[in-house]
């Protein structure tokens, strides 16, 4: 089945007040909301990396990372999306995956490939210990399972509207008739 994956950089916001979202429990929040909330834990007088935003070489390598990814941990990539400060790919995961895991992988092998692709030096957060590497993402991510062609024409229908604002956009051949539902 399906799934729309989705997770913010590190420091930024998880929703997007102009174009409204799907959250987990399928209810569609208006565009123009009030202001968001912050993601929990990620106060930003108290962050000891600074906000992560992707520019548009580092959204490239994100989204052709993830082609890469899907062929060596065994998803379908149907479509993916990287802006300066979220990531959304619309994927079909093995029968036996379990998300959480998935998500840990490829957030992960991302945070290796920007970094490197960086040349990050080491940093000493708060504490003295020192991290291997800038903080790239947020711990949240949200995963919506699709199983209705309606939802999934809107999911494609906004994940293509972020081509209008300078995201990097990234669809399989053979789209919209793949995935399968």
């Amino acid at each position: 089945m399906a799934g729309l994956l989705t997770w913010p950089t590190y420091g930024t916001w998880f929703a997007c007040r102009r174009r409204g979202w799907i959250d987990r429990d399928r209810d569609v929040a208006p565009a123009a909301v009030p202001e968001p909330t912050r993601h929990a834990g990620e106060d930003r007088r108290n962050r000891p990396w600074p906000a992560a935003r992707l520019d548009g070489p580092q959204r490239e390598l994100v989204v052709r990372d993830l082609g890469r990814l899907a062929a060596l941990r065994g998803f379908a990539l149907h479509m993916a999306v990287a802006a300066a400060d979220h990531v959304h790919v619309l994927l079909t995961p093995q029968p036996d995956c379990v998300i959480e895991r998935l998500v840990q992988l490829v957030k992960g092998s991302l945070s290796r490939t920007l970094t490197l692709a960086a040349g990050d030096e080491p940093i000493t957060a708060p504490g003295g210990r020192a991290p291997a590497h800038h903080k790239w993402w947020s711990r949240q991510y949200s995963y919506l399972p699709i199983t209705d062609r309606e939802i999934l024409n809107r999911v494609i229908e906004s994940l293509a509207d972020h081509e209008t604002v300078g995201a990097t956009v990234w669809r399989a051949s053979g789209w919209p008739e793949t995935p399968r539902l």
